[in-house]
């Protein structure tokens, strides 16, 4: 896998699964995710995600240790029908 493959898989899980659920959406519903990538991310680096409620969507970072590796981060689901 390409290091811009693993990125891209890297900010679509991080922005769907763990965010998804402490907003109380389904992933699936995704609308707009955003971020700028900030640092490389390795096979087998442990992130660590920040998430907070900001205007109808979900704020977030990812790090790895000390390093920023997903900086401004935003989410923002589909509505339940």
């Amino acid at each position: 896998m390409t290091h811009a493959a693993y990125g891209s898989t890297v900010m679509s899980r991080r922005t769907t699964l763990p965010p998804a659920e402490a907003a109380g959406a389904h992933p699936a519903r995704l609308a707009e995710p955003d971020g700028r990538f900030a640092a490389p991310v390795f096979p087998g680096d442990r992130l660590h995600i920040a998430a907070w409620q900001d205007d109808g969507a979900l704020g977030f970072t990812v790090s790895v240790g000390d390093r920023t590796v997903i900086s401004g981060g935003r989410a923002r689901w589909h509505r339940e029908r």
